[in-house]
């Protein structure tokens, strides 16, 4: 991946467009040829990221409606008890833990995401959805929205 240079100036080209030919030595060898890829790498977002709009009934394992997903990986969603829910299939890869950002928001719930640390679920995220009044709670009916950032 090339990354773009601020200062750096130059022209669209189709790449069939073969332009060594025409151009002086000296041009040539400060030219450097760009794809519309290494301009959206260059643009692109510091970081890694799965976006997903949560939803889940009874006892189900949550659905995920996937907005955005460039980590790499499919997580895997499942229900271990009421209001408690854990994600796996992201771990060891792609992240490092002192790397990653979570987000997660229920509508007029508090979701808690954090990473397990230790036990046969080490490297896996648990999703904790609470109601209005502390009580852990089924989404059942409710969405919650989740965000995992990994940075390089």
């Amino acid at each position: 991946m090339a990354i773009i240079p601020n200062d750096e100036k130059f022209i669209g080209l189709s790449a069939s467009v073969d332009t060594t030919e025409r151009r002086s030595a000296l041009i040539n060898a400060e030219s450097q040829a760009y794809t519309m890829q290494d301009i959206i790498d260059t643009a692109g977002l510091p970081y890694k990221v799965y976006t997903a709009v949560l939803s889940q009934n009874g006892v189900s394992a949550p659905v995920a409606n996937v907005l955005e997903n460039t980590l790499g990986v499919v997580p895997t969603y499942s229900y271990a008890d009421v209001g408690k829910y854990i994600i796996s299939g992201i771990t060891p890869s792609p992240f490092d833990t002192s790397k990653t950002f979570m987000i997660a928001q229920g509508g007029s719930f508090n979701v808690i995401s954090n990473i397990i640390g230790g036990g046969p679920d080490a490297g896996k995220i648990q999703i904790l959805n609470y109601d209005t009044s502390g009580n852990l709670t089924n989404l059942s009916g409710n969405d919650a929205y989740l965000e995992i950032r990994v940075y390089p």
